[in-house]
């Protein structure tokens, strides 16, 4: 595997400037006293993490090497353990989206009590050098503390600043599923060292793993991941913290997928033998969970409560994208990722702002707020448009390739994906018609306030990006696509398996 050094490209460490800088600033929170002053450097850590981001995605060359803007530094020799870090076409595009997440967070998703602000903040911001070094490690155990590391923040931003009177129950909740899920992946981690005598991603894909092991590994590491994502019969506890969390922490666990990052990022390339062996009932499995999490969000009456069973639902059709393991299911289920963590991420960002103002989420509470928000009403129209895929929109080119490589796979269960994006569009339209059209079922909605400046910016960036994603997706389609068709090809040269083709390639 090819890999291009960070100071060769540009001439400076940026990935690792990415992780240290909102700790700087998390930091730096201590050192001021006024509020503004504490805001303005949070602001300011999360700004410059995605200015860093943006340079790495024009700095970042489809194709010039499998491995780019690379570090790699001594940790932990005796362990065999390094601080590398490096992206690819598949993980390039998530470090300005992590950014842009937590900015909305801090800018739209409501005001942190005066007396806590700073912890707040603090919290934020270390929940995004934690999310950059799991999309950035190419070390296995720097993986996995940067996985365990995310932990520590959402446990007290959902503690302390849920909107829930079960906040404190959920973020318990939260707690124990993520470390249970841990613990798969540290057994694989830790097996995978003592055998092989190293953590490095780019060489255990070298390494020759007897199928047996691959088994036991594919079990661990897939049983993880899909805690994290989450899968069915993994998914309660999202479900708990979007209704008893704060906004900011809610639309970042819904937005950003770290699960299916995991199975392509680690998963695929460790244990492609087990992956091809598991491929059929993994595709049905995805298009199961969608499908199941979809009637579940059709049947919800809390607007959260069906965000979080869509984003299950979304997880479903993107895991049905991955295990095709042609091109088409893999450029689409990384597209997916990103328009989610950005059309979801907006739709709860959106939600939180309904119940700050209503108390309510419900639609019994609902009704008319189009009338009396509009701006509100139109921001939240335009990301349900994103998350059901509309053409024009940014969740258009990734549903589509999904979709063709679901069907290239095969017809049935193509049929049964279909179904699920049709199913998909009706929750968020149906719901959508209920709680912002129809007469007002609370009176407390004649006195609702549309967004305010802060959260206007906040949403108006967000829509800009829905359609300049859905208008020019050939701003991104190459960089992924250059990582996808090589990892589908590595597939088939260690495997030994011919792999469905695309239907846009035998047509």
């Amino acid at each position: 595997m090819t890999e291009l050094l960070a100071t060769q490209q540009i001439g400076l460490p940026i990935l690792g400037l990415m992780i240290l800088l909102p700790l700087i600033a998390a930091a730096g929170l201590y050192m001021v006293k006024s509020a503004a002053q504490q805001r303005l450097i949070a602001l300011g850590g999360a700004g410059l993490g995605l200015l860093l981001g943006l340079i790495a995605v024009i700095a970042y060359t489809p194709g010039a090497a499998d491995l780019q803007l690379a570090q790699n530094a001594s940790w932990m020799p005796a362990l065999g353990a390094s601080f590398h870090l490096g992206v690819d076409g598949v993980s390039v595009f998530f470090l300005p989206l992590t950014a842009f997440v937590i900015l909305l967070a801090m800018v739209s998703g409501g005001a942190a009590p005066s007396g806590s602000a700073r912890w707040y903040w603090a919290n934020l911001l270390m929940l995004q050098a934690a999310a950059v070094g799991v999309y950035t490690a190419v070390d296995l155990v720097l993986f996995f503390l940067f996985w365990e590391a995310m932990l520590i923040p959402s446990y007290f931003l959902i503690r302390s600043w849920g909107v829930g009177s079960g906040r404190q129950s959920a973020a318990m909740k939260y707690v124990l599923y993520m470390m249970i899920g841990s613990v798969p992946l540290l057994i694989a981690v830790a097996v995978l060292g003592a055998m092989f005598g190293t953590f490095n991603l780019v060489a255990l894909q070298s390494a020759e793993i007897p199928a047996s092991l691959q088994a036991v590994l594919f079990v661990l590491l897939f049983i993880s991941f899909a805690v994290k994502a989450p899968l069915p019969p993994f998914h309660t506890w999202l479900p708990s913290v979007a209704m008893e969390g704060p906004a900011g922490m809610a639309i970042f666990l819904v937005g950003l997928k770290m699960g299916t990052f995991g199975m392509i990022k680690v998963l695929l390339p460790l244990v492609p033998d087990a992956v091809v062996a598991w491929q059929p009932v993994l595709v049905w499995y995805g298009v199961g969970a969608m499908l199941y999490a979809g009637v579940i969000a059709l049947a919800q009456t809390n607007m959260r409560r069906m965000l979080a069973y869509a984003s299950v639902s979304h997880v479903g059709l993107v895991v049905a994208g991955i295990f095709t393991l042609n091109a088409s299911g893999l450029q689409g289920a990384v597209m997916a990722m990103v328009n989610f963590g950005l059309a979801s991420t907006l739709l709860m960002l959106l939600a939180g702002s309904v119940h700050q103002r209503l108390g309510t989420t419900e639609l019994t509470g609902l009704g008319g707020l189009a009338r009396h928000a509009p701006v509100l009403a139109t921001a939240f129209f335009v990301a349900g448009l994103a998350a059901i895929g509309m053409p024009g929109t940014s969740g258009f080119q990734g549903e589509f390739a999904l979709l063709l490589g679901v069907f290239s796979h095969g017809t049935a269960v193509g049929i049964f994906a279909l179904l699920g994006v049709i199913l998909g569009a009706g929750y968020v339209l149906w719901f959508y018609e209920r709680a912002f059209f129809g007469p007002a079922k609370s009176v407390n909605v004649s006195t609702i306030r549309d967004l305010n400046k802060q959260e206007r910016w906040g949403a108006t960036a967000a829509v800009a990006l829905v359609f300049v994603i859905g208008l020019l997706p050939m701003m991104a389609v190459p960089t992924v696509t250059a990582t996808t068709d090589q990892m589908v090809s590595t597939l088939e040269a260690r495997t030994g398996a011919v792999l469905t083709a695309d239907l846009s390639q035998s047509n």
